[in-house]
């Protein structure tokens, strides 16, 4: 039996991250949380929403990107 599961919720902050390499195939996403992280580049992050078009809340705080003006 092939059961398929489309994940919606996945929090992974604190978990020293330098990159969401691979999380733009999981379309389903409604929610991620990524904060606290060592995430410092926004084109990663602009990637990864445009893959995930459901996307309601995205947590970045205390990464470094979050110190660019106009990150959000």
């Amino acid at each position: 039996m092939h059961v398929h599961v489309k994940l919606q919720v996945l929090y992974l902050s604190k978990n020293s991250l330098t990159s969401v390499s691979g999380l733009e195939q999981v379309g389903s996403l409604r929610v991620l949380g990524l904060a606290d992280n060592l995430l410092s580049e926004p084109g990663q992050v602009e990637a990864l929403a445009a893959a995930c078009p459901g996307l309601e809340a995205l947590s970045l705080e205390g990464n470094p990107l979050s110190m660019v003006p106009h990150y959000r």
